[in-house]
């Protein structure tokens, strides 16, 4: 059976786009089997050409809930294609009314992740200054560094995204209208580079100063230009908030 692997766009900033993505591969035969490379990329499996329609959603906190709820959706015709936690991806042969159609109840359901991932950052980010000025040496200390960034990178940019998100979800509860799926994407993408580049520079000035000894000028002009650039895209996103309302 012929399979394949694409690259997943990111839930944070693709969510709509990424569903309707793995709906036209199913029209061309290519049908959703489960995740790949830990949840960056999806894998696919060669089949007739059929409708599917998917929809991405986040599971409740509580067990018991999590439980009735997926006992609900299935018996109303959605069947999970992958379930990791929170995230569920269901899908259905059949055209049915998405699964949120207020930008309340999508709010709801970002809080926890936001909230969770946050957290995470948090703690990776107190790890990784505690190892700085641990006075640990040696390659593996320096995996272990390396490793943590990445995972700090990586949950700092989803946690900033999901909570953009939801400012913008608030925006539209408040004003009842749907913004456009590209002007979203622009301020979410935009405004969690903004931090991560801002944090970084932060980084940055914590191993300066651990270091104690003076830096290459191209080590300050790198920062300098990345406090500038993040400072840049969070007015371009404050202007653009401000012109919603």
């Amino acid at each position: 059976m012929k399979k394949k692997i694409i690259l997943a766009q990111g839930l944070v900033f693709e969510e709509e786009q990424e569903k309707l993505r793995l709906e036209k591969l199913a029209q061309e035969g290519w049908l959703f089997e489960s995740v790949a490379w830990g949840g960056l990329g999806w894998r696919l499996v060669r089949g007739e050409p059929q409708f599917r329609q998917y929809e991405f959603d986040y599971l409740p906190s509580d067990p018991a809930e999590r439980q009735e709820y997926l006992a609900l959706m299935e018996a109303s015709g959605w069947h999970p294609a992958f379930r990791q936690d929170p995230i569920v991806l269901f899908w259905s042969d059949e055209k049915r009314t998405p699964i949120h159609t207020e930008a309340s109840t999508k709010l709801e359901s970002y809080a926890p992740l936001a909230r969770g991932l946050s957290r995470i950052s948090l703690v990776l980010g107190g790890l990784l200054i505690a190892l700085l000025f641990s006075g640990l040496k040696g390659r593996g200390i320096a995996l272990i560094f390396l490793t943590g960034l990445i995972g700090f990178t990586m949950t700092t940019m989803c946690a900033s995204g999901y909570r953009i998100r939801m400012q913008l979800l608030k925006r539209q509860v408040s004003l009842q209208e749907k913004l456009e799926d590209r002007l979203r994407k622009q301020i979410i993408t935009r405004t969690a580079f903004a931090h991560l580049l801002l944090l970084l520079s932060g980084l940055y000035l914590l191993m300066i100063a651990y270091a104690r000894k003076p830096m290459p000028v191209g080590l300050w002009l790198l920062i300098a230009l990345q406090v500038s650039a993040g400072l840049g895209l969070k007015l371009i996103c404050w202007k653009q908030m401000k012109e919603l309302g």
